[in-house]
Order: C-alpha cells, then structure tokens, then sequence
C-alpha cells in the first residue's frame, strides 16, 4: 500500500510539470514561430500531449535559419560593396 501512495505521489508532482512546461512551450513556439500555422499546430500538441510533443519540439521546433539569414545578408552588402568598388554593375539588386 506504501508503494502506490509513493508512486501516486510522484505522478501527482511529475504529470503537472510536464503540463507546465507543454504550456510553457506553447506560448514559446507562438512567439517564435515562422508561420501561423506551424504556430498553432505547435501549441495545440503541446498543450494536448506535451509528453510527446515536448520531445518533439525541441528537436524540430528550433529555428535554423538565423545564421543562414546573416550570413547570406553579409554575402550581399559584401556583393554590393565589391560591385561599387570595382565600379561594375551588382548582380543584387538594392
């Protein structure tokens, strides 16, 4: 009978953080999510089944485009800024 009030015990503090941190989590992937839809898909599983949906948001629900945008925008300016040096036409429009 010990047992199962232990494990009763831990189940009654361990599912309401899972519960906190899906939420927690929903409210991170609207404020970051790059469309609308991915928005709500994210936070609908994560507040639905976080178990399952908290795994798979922090392998898939990153962002991994930040350095390909800066470095592709550093790319241009520096397109731009040899075309105007050598005083050739830029292949990038501005």
């Amino acid at each position: 009978m010990a047992d199962t009030d232990l494990i009763y015990t831990i189940l009654a503090i361990v599912i309401p953080i899972g519960e906190l941190l899906g939420i927690i989590a929903a409210v991170h992937a609207v404020m970051n999510a790059r469309t609308s839809q991915g928005a709500i898909a994210w936070a609908i599983s994560l507040v639905t089944f976080p178990w399952l949906a908290l795994a798979l948001y922090a392998i898939f629900g990153r962002n991994k485009f930040n350095g390909y945008v800066s470095l592709r925008g550093s790319r241009i300016r520096i397109s731009i800024i040899t075309s105007r040096i050598l005083g050739l036409r830029p292949l990038i429009k501005t």
